[in-house]
């Protein structure tokens, strides 16, 4: 199966459904925020079979600037997806 990524704010509808999804896997309730990067450019979201299944994002202000933010579904852990985004991230923010 090929995980797809995207460099794009994932619809609020598939960000919801991951949010469920995240509850349901791993017994919590995330928060998902809305950050600039969202709209910057700066955030990546990775799809099976058109299902979201995680996004990532660079920071892009405070002390965390420049880290990179990852949530992903449990059953998708230990697949290099969070390392792919981290890459791709990255590779588009030295290109700007």
């Amino acid at each position: 199966m090929k995980i797809a990524l995207h460099n794009e704010r994932p619809e609020e509808a598939q960000l919801r459904r991951l949010m469920d999804d995240l509850a349901v896997e791993a017994g919590v309730q995330p928060h998902l925020e809305e950050p600039e990067a969202d709209r910057s450019g700066r955030v990546i979201a990775a799809y099976d079979c058109g299902r979201l299944i995680g996004v990532g994002r660079l920071v892009d202000t405070g002390a965390e600037a420049g880290s990179f933010e990852c949530t992903l579904l449990p059953s998708y852990s230990g697949r290099e997806i969070e390392s792919s985004m981290r890459k791709l991230l990255s590779a588009r923010r030295m290109c700007r």
